[in-house]
């Protein structure tokens, strides 16, 4: 009986041991990893995990050695300025649009706009999108959407948008402002599937060279820039002028 006891006890000493050191080993794995222990669960915040989660990724991923204990105090945006000026913060919104963008397709009306003084400015109007079809014109603004006016009021930017993108198949009423009018302009929109192309321009300057402008690195990019070229072959281009100014990069493996 005394043995069976002992035994127990011993079985029971080993499991505490192998626990404690379990304990100990994925604290400090963590620790190494640029994560930090919050002693109060309750005093944890969304922006807190936030920051935690970065300079965990930051350790992992960045280029040279960071001292992560010098991060912990700042807000997210200084945080990455802290690294190098191209390393910055996208909120989860920011970040499916930039996707979304690389991607080459989306469902909308395909436009391009600007919030310009509280107002949809619209910058570009994708060919074959359609708002195009709809006889939207490249310096519109975008007075109301729906039963909601857009215009005048300081709304968030992912609110705007948000009520403005939508499922293929569903429609959205817009009132237009066009320049030079008084009068706005009410267009019935059904959202559709909306390619877009990263090849911004493609054409001859002469008989022998071609001019083709890249404005980011898209998912597509390359299977556009191979068809481009094949057609400005067929046209007689020799040399080839590749404009990639303003170009805000993208993905890698198509640059």
């Amino acid at each position: 009986m005394k043995k069976s006891t002992r035994f127990n006890i011993l079985i029971a000493l080993t499991y505490s041991v192998t626990l404690i050191g379990g304990m100990f080993l994925g604290y400090k794995f963590l620790k190494d990893q640029g994560f930090q222990i919050n002693r109060d669960a309750r005093l944890a915040t969304t922006e807190t995990q936030k920051v935690e989660d970065i300079i965990h990724i930051i350790n992992k991923n960045y280029v040279d050695d960071v001292n992560a204990d010098s991060l912990h105090h700042l807000p997210i945006d200084s945080l990455l300025h802290q690294l190098d000026p191209h390393s910055m913060y996208l909120p989860a919104t920011k970040a499916f649009e930039l996707e979304e963008s690389l991607e080459g397709n989306f469902e909308g009306i395909g436009v391009e706009y600007y919030i310009l003084n509280d107002t949809l400015l619209v910058t570009n109007v994708l060919k074959d999108g359609p708002a195009f079809y709809a006889g939207v014109k490249q310096g519109d603004r975008i007075l109301k959407v729906d039963s909601t006016y857009v215009s005048g009021k300081s709304l968030p930017r992912s609110e705007m948008i948000g009520k403005i993108k939508g499922r293929r198949g569903t429609s959205v009423l817009i009132s237009f402002l066009r320049q030079g009018s008084t009068v706005p302009t009410l267009l019935n929109i059904k959202r559709g599937k909306v390619d877009v192309s990263s090849i911004d321009a493609a054409y001859m300057l002469n008989n022998e060279t071609a001019y083709v402008r890249i404005s980011k690195f898209g998912a597509n990019t390359d299977n556009d820039f191979i068809e481009t070229v094949r057609s400005l072959k067929t046209k007689g281009m020799k040399k080839l002028v590749l404009d990639l100014r303003d170009n805000g990069g993208g993905y890698v493996t198509a640059a």
